[in-house]
């Protein structure tokens, strides 16, 4: 398990530096400019907003500039917001989407494991029929649209919820429940099968040979080994509640870091795009780390790997 650790910490580093590299290039070859708008800049000014920035360097050297930067930790200024640096644009927007995706992922799992373990233990039940349907409408619907029915449902119709801003916590319900079901759907069909699979083992049927409750079997000896599918969907999926999460920053207008790559984005500003990217780049290593831990846990023969 050390051994493991270790290798995925050293490839932590150039896999991190790849995708910087591979974005800052993507972005410098995309057409347009961040001083591209409905104004035309005369040329004196464009060159001079160009040298200001740094942008009329070679592009060797606004690479090394950046790379320098974010060693120290500095994304840089931003092209579009000129009173912030994208370092303040992050800091503000980060703790809003860290907070979605967490709360969504906490639901996902709370309802998709519990109930993929108890349609595992009954094959062909009425909860397992009803759980394949939920995985199967909650994976098939993307948030664009879910999202839409829930604020016309239970904020416009039935007024129970507010839709928009970040006053909250009942701002926060139905954005989360929004970005959960997806991945509560895969959630519930990963455990199904996991279950399914680990009680067709020959110690889980020597364990009901023995008389032990069906309560135990699944609690002491069929969830961990089954739960191994669903740490390996966990890690990168985690990530990907953040990326998803600006559809749902934008449909409920939250001021997460969504908006701000959303318009950096429309707008040309590399550095505020390439923040974001770095740090999603990074929050996927570090939970494809956190699942590589869990495996040991879940699973004793890989901490001798």
């Amino acid at each position: 398990m050390l051994r493991l650790l270790l290798r995925r910490l050293a490839a932590a580093g150039p896999t991190l530096l790849s995708v910087v590299l591979l974005s800052f290039l993507l972005m410098k070859l995309a057409p347009g400019g961040p001083f591209d708008g409905e104004r035309v800049l005369d040329p004196a000014t464009e060159a001079a907003l160009a040298r200001a920035y740094g942008l009329d360097q070679p592009l060797a050297e606004q690479l090394g500039l950046y790379l320098w930067r974010l060693a120290h930790g500095d994304f840089g200024p931003s092209l579009v917001y000129r009173d912030f640096s994208v370092t303040a644009l992050v800091s503000e927007g980060l703790p809003v989407s860290l907070t979605l995706g967490a709360l969504a992922l906490l639901v996902a799992v709370a309802i998709g494991v519990p109930f993929g373990a108890a349609a595992g233990w009954r094959p062909d039940s009425a909860i397992d029929r009803v759980a394949r349907w939920f995985a199967l409408l909650a994976n098939a619907v993307p948030t664009f649209v879910s999202a839409p029915i829930l604020v016309l449902v239970f904020g416009l119709t039935l007024g129970w919820l507010p839709v928009s801003g970040l006053g909250g916590a009942a701002n926060l319900v139905l954005p989360v429940i929004a970005l959960a079901l997806p991945t509560a759907g895969i959630v519930t069909r990963l455990t199904r099968e996991g279950v399914t699979g680990v009680l067709a083992a020959d110690y889980i049927r020597t364990a009901r040979a023995k008389g032990l409750s069906a309560a135990v079997i699944v609690r002491r000896h069929a969830l961990k080994p089954a739960l191994i599918p669903v740490v390996s969907y966990l890690g990168p999926a985690a990530a990907g509640l953040l990326t998803g999460a600006i559809v749902i920053e934008t449909v409920f207008a939250l001021p997460g870091l969504g908006r701000y790559f959303v318009q950096g984005a429309l707008n040309r500003d590399y550095p505020l795009v390439l923040a974001v990217v770095v740090l999603y780049a990074a929050l996927i290593i570090v939970f494809n780390l956190i699942a590589d831990l869990l495996y040991g846990w879940l699973d004793p023969r890989i901490r001798d790997r």
